[in-house]
């Protein structure tokens, strides 16, 4: 999902706004998207399940007990990749 290089112009505008970079693996990403469809009946690309798997992984402590608005998408997302991740074998299981 990182883009694979970033301009001298983006990355000087970037660190004017951006505090703090977090990360979530590829399995959080597909937990996440699992969740939304099969509790929520939604749809999302990988992309657009990140924030909800860094909120789920729990990667800003406490942030999971406050509201939080978590944007979800799903327009640029592969049928039959998301098809695969939603039919996998959960890690929770």
């Amino acid at each position: 999902l990182r883009a694979p290089w970033i301009s001298e112009k983006t990355l000087a505008q970037a660190q004017v706004v951006i505090d703090d970079v977090l990360t979530v693996t590829r399995e959080e990403i597909i937990e996440a998207m699992r969740l939304l469809w099969f509790d929520k009946k939604l749809v999302t690309e990988a992309g657009g399940s990140v924030g909800l798997a860094a909120i789920l992984a729990d990667r800003i402590p406490g942030l999971r007990s406050m509201k939080t608005v978590c944007l979800l998408s799903g327009g640029n997302g592969d049928l039959s990749e998301i098809s695969t991740w939603l039919n996998m074998e959960s890690s929770q299981s």
